[in-house]
């Protein structure tokens, strides 16, 4: 399994240049693909080894909230900070070769 993984944030500002910023990272790569889980990271259905290692993009102070999986094998995994989302972990997994 190869895999690739970025921390991207958010702009925290609540006015329109901010929300479509924001929804053009969310959509990135996942604009009309099929999900294929929603949920809570904890439940979520990867190897405890590749938690570990998505772990390490968290910036300072930051926990996982929910993940939404997608059928082209990208994740956004939502990143809250003081009970706000500061930004996602995007996580593309493929098949090795």
């Amino acid at each position: 399994m190869n895999y690739t993984f970025q921390f991207h944030p958010f702009k925290l500002t609540d006015n329109f240049e901010a929300r479509e910023f924001n929804r053009h990272i969310l959509a990135g790569q996942v604009k009309g693909v099929p999900c294929t889980y929603a949920g809570s990271f904890e439940n979520w259905e990867l190897p405890e080894d590749m938690k570990e290692v998505v772990s390490h993009r968290l910036p300072i102070g930051g926990k996982f909230g929910t993940v939404e999986s997608y059928k082209n094998g990208y994740s956004n995994i939502f990143v809250k900070k003081d009970g706000r989302s500061v930004g996602i972990v995007r996580l593309f997994m493929s098949e090795a070769i």
